[in-house]
């Protein structure tokens, strides 16, 4: 039982790990795809942008 209980605890650090590592991917992939400021050319500028979070969304063709 104790074993188990550690094979557990260690499977559950390890998809901590990958979720932690996934999100910081997002994150810089959400901030490579922003203009840099001096591309947008006003500083009050609305930028737009879907975040990066969960799996894309199926829609269909109009």
């Amino acid at each position: 039982m104790y074993t188990r209980a550690r094979e557990l605890r260690e499977l559950n650090e390890r998809l901590r790990r990958a979720h932690a590592r996934e999100r910081e991917v997002a994150l810089v992939l959400q901030e490579a795809m922003l203009p840099a400021r001096t591309q947008v050319g006003h500083r009050h500028t609305a930028v737009r942008y879907r975040p990066a979070v969960g799996p894309p969304r199926y829609r269909p063709r109009p």
